[in-house]
């Protein structure tokens, strides 16, 4: 059910983003125009939860928490049939929060 290719909006305060994921036995790989993904992830039950490290790879790009070289998110959601929507924030500082809205496209 979890396994596959995922879209990804993001949604802060300072701004939106999107992007694509691959869920994997427990492993997150993905990126966007400006970052690259990589992390894990939990499922228990219907809920889903985990950390990924956020890369930037294209100096001109700004993630939706601004300007950042590197982070880490943890993230947590309820997922759906083909849907997962939840809440990423900083690791250093959970105060920051973005909302995310996944769906997938395809399975594996």
């Amino acid at each position: 059910m979890i396994e596959g290719l995922w879209t990804i909006e993001f949604t802060s305060p300072i701004g939106f983003g999107t992007g694509v994921m691959v869920l994997t036995d427990r492993r997150l790989l993905g990126g966007d125009a400006g970052y690259y993904y990589s992390g894990e992830y939990t499922v228990n039950d219907h809920h889903i939860d985990g950390k990924a490290e956020m890369v930037r790879f294209d100096r001109n790009s700004l993630s939706v928490f601004g300007d950042m070289d590197s982070f880490t998110l943890d993230f947590d959601g309820e997922i759906s049939e083909d849907s997962i929507v939840g809440v990423a924030s900083l690791a250093d500082q959970p105060e920051l929060k973005a909302e995310i809205r996944c769906r997938r496209k395809t399975g594996l």
